[in-house]
């Protein structure tokens, strides 16, 4: 398993909120019973790379390449608590936008691959 491309993240950067809701099920006698739902749901983080040569660019479109899909998991270290963990990419494209002559800007969503 690799790793994701060290690439400087810019701050802040959004950790997606988790959708926690209630399961509800219809009963025979027309009541609605509702119960919390217990299953953990993926950790996912959303952040930009800044600014990025045209090589670091090129690292990316690297392990774009290699992972996506979201079949393949690689380790990501969370900016948070610097622990690794084993994520998958969470979007169909990147969305990559040319800034400046050599320069660009990269969006990132990553799933928790549980």
């Amino acid at each position: 398993m690799a790793d994701y491309p060290s690439l400087p993240i810019a701050f802040p950067y959004a950790i997606v909120p988790s959708d926690y809701g209630v399961i509800r099920s219809e009963m025979e006698l027309g009541y609605v019973q509702t119960r919390p739902k217990v299953t953990r749901a993926p950790r996912k983080w959303k952040f930009t790379h800044q600014m990025l040569t045209t090589s670091e660019r090129g690292t990316w479109m690297t392990c774009w390449d290699t992972y996506k899909g979201g079949a393949n998991t690689f380790s990501f270290a969370d900016p948070d608590s610097g622990q690794n963990v084993n994520v998958r990419f969470a979007m169909q494209q990147p969305e990559i936008v040319w800034v400046s002559p050599g320069r660009y800007t990269i969006t990132v969503e990553l799933e928790e691959a549980l």
